[in-house]
């Protein structure tokens, strides 16, 4: 998990990371503000076929 805390804020990766990491608290706003643009529901924004909005998106192997 503090690989992954690396690659988003490496600002961050000095930081306090919480001993157990919730998803609706911890990811979820990750990936609502940075990546559900791009890789949201709308057809014309997506990009790269890689689709978060949904369970079988969010868990395709890439």
């Amino acid at each position: 998990m503090r690989l992954f805390t690396i690659l988003l804020f490496p600002a961050a990766a000095a930081a306090t990371v919480p001993e157990k990491v919730d998803f609706n608290v911890h990811v979820k706003p990750i990936l609502s503000d940075r990546c559900f643009f791009c890789h949201g529901p709308d057809d014309k924004k997506r990009e790269a076929e890689l689709r978060l909005d949904t369970k079988e998106g969010a868990f395709r192997a890439l």
